[in-house]
């Protein structure tokens, strides 16, 4: 139940249990039994408490003391974690040597701790060692660690957290506008299906023999959710329903197959595989044929996916330098599980990265397949003379922010395509594949299209248009762009999970009277339209 979430910080805890982290992820403690092969996890510490940035872990089982490097912060921390349900941060952290601190761009860190001597290392920041020191005389609490401000959609979760230091035992009270809340006495307070009368200011008071401090309020503002019978859900599969189907930011790519009703889904988990699903109940029928001899290269060996009118299944590897390493397109005549596939494209668009993105619309002589760089301000649209071979033609769109049309494509009515990204503006555009031109029709402000929201679809027969938007807690959005120029939400429903997607991915795609939505880390949903 915890793929991917020990992949930098791993330290044996009490008994047969092991303490794990990840950054973007919380501390995790796993409980094993060799005999069994199995392990589960038996407690997550909120990020509140052990911050995302936490990579380098290590415990020891006497004190009950843990070693934490922050190579985000660039900071080495030592946790009480006598009473693990409510870990304790023991005194100040510690800046790592380096001042300016340098980039640690992999996010690797290592601690140690042995009784009162602690080290920290934090890749390209130096080594730290230090010695905790414990008072005899009490000490009033001080909270080193404020309680967050945060925004949630209504009928989503919210955590609040506090990092208190002083003599043990700390006590908690949490309070709503000023009144307290009945048994909220712990560390952190979790308030899940939330509603508008929960919008206000909380505060944590936190006492001990010493003395008591109240926190800074921290707001919770409640978003009203847009709903409607538009969207009705068909099925889900959330992380950890197949083997293949987790949290390692390994499941990038889906499309639908209008000639069968199948669902098709990239997932690097078990190696470089996609899998056919069966769209109306999300059924796992079988796998396509990957051959290495034909499929391979790119720093993802395959990431994205379309299939076409006629059924042809189009999939791309990831490219951080087509220069230096081609894109390459690869082509299905179906989805039946002994098709082979062939190159339909291997080459270099443009420059810079390609593959996170991937669209086709057509089929045989008339496919055509969208792709844009990460990076910068150019679409490729690739065409064909004999439905199996595709070049590309390179449009810049000069008035795009680089990287506009980063995550997501679509292509949209006429010669036209939609583009997002994280962080950027939706933008709708028209080209002329002729004159080798594109031209912005519309730039959304985010005050119509959030810049949280990445992957999207056009639905040509009911002139929709879904996003994925990463908030609070992760939702699909639905669009009416009857007026074009003033998108209308209709719809806004939940995803399967709600864990972090750190590169903002996935792809979305409509057929068959349904929408289907892939959202990295956070499982696939169906729903009828």
């Amino acid at each position: 139940d915890a793929p991917g979430k020990a992949g930098l910080g791993l330290t044996f805890g009490e008994g047969n249990t092991v303490w794990a982290k990840l950054n973007g992820n919380a501390l995790i403690q796993l409980s094993f039994d060799l005999a069994a092969g199995t392990a589960t996890t038996v407690r997550t510490i909120p990020t509140t408490v052990v911050a995302n940035g936490v990579t380098g872990i290590a415990y020891d089982p006497v004190t009950k003391r843990l070693a934490a490097v922050d190579y985000s912060a660039h900071r080495l921390s030592v946790f009480d974690l006598s009473d693990p349900a409510a870990p304790l941060r023991i005194g100040e952290a510690l800046p790592m040597p380096a001042n300016p601190p340098n980039a640690n761009v992999n996010g690797t860190a290592a601690a140690a701790i042995l009784g009162d001597k602690v080290a920290g290392l934090d890749t390209n920041n130096g080594l730290l060692m230090a010695r905790v020191e414990v008072s005899v005389l009490p000490e009033p609490p001080v909270i080193d660690t404020q309680p967050l401000s945060q925004t949630v959609l209504e009928g989503g979760s919210v955590q609040f957290g506090v990092i208190a230091r002083g003599t043990k035992p700390l006590e908690y009270q949490w309070k709503f506008n000023g009144e307290n809340l009945p048994d909220q006495t712990n560390a952190t307070l979790t308030l899940a299906g939330v509603t508008p009368a929960r919008a206000g200011d909380y505060t944590v008071l936190v006492k001990n023999v010493a003395g008591e401090v109240l926190s800074a309020p921290a707001t919770l503002t409640v978003v009203p959710l847009v709903k409607s019978e538009a969207l009705t859900l068909k099925w889900q599969l959330p992380p950890g329903a197949r083997p293949w189907l987790n949290q390692d930011n390994s499941q990038r790519g889906l499309a639908y197959n209008p000639v069968n009703g199948h669902v098709l889904v990239i997932s690097r988990t078990e190696g470089a595989k996609i899998y056919v699903l069966d769209g109306a109940t999300g059924e796992t029928l079988h796998t396509l044929t990957v051959d290495p001899a034909i499929v391979f290269g790119g720093t993802f060996t395959l990431n994205m996916l379309a299939v076409a009118e006629d059924g042809a299944v189009y999939a791309c590897n990831l490219t951080t330098d087509a220069a230096a390493s081609p894109f390459s397109i690869y082509r299905w005549a179906n989805d039946a599980a002994d098709t082979l596939p062939e190159a339909a494209y291997l080459g270099n668009p443009g420059g810079g990265r390609w593959g996170d993105t991937l669209a086709v619309r057509g089929a045989g002589a008339n496919t055509q397949l969208l792709a844009a760089q990460r990076n910068g301000q150019a679409v490729a649209v690739f065409t064909t003379a004999d439905g199996a071979q595709f070049e590309p033609t390179l449009l810049t769109v000069e008035d795009a922010t680089a990287g506009n049309f980063g995550l997501s494509v679509a292509f949209g009515p006429g010669n036209s395509f939609f583009g997002k990204a994280t962080g950027q503006t939706l933008r709708h555009v028209g080209f002329d594949l002729a004159a080798g031109t594109a031209t912005t029709l519309r730039n959304y402000p985010t005050a119509l299209i959030p810049g949280s929201a990445a992957p999207l679809a056009w639905d040509p027969v009911n002139n929709f248009l879904a996003l994925v938007a990463f908030e609070n807690p992760d939702n699909v959005r639905l669009y009416d762009l009857a007026d074009p120029e003033n998108p209308v939400l209709i719809d806004q429903e939940f995803c399967a999970a709600d864990n972090a997607n750190i590169n903002g991915t996935g792809q979305a795609a409509f057929g068959g009277g349904r929408l289907y939505a892939l959202n990295s880390n956070n499982g696939i949903v169906a729903f009828d339209v």
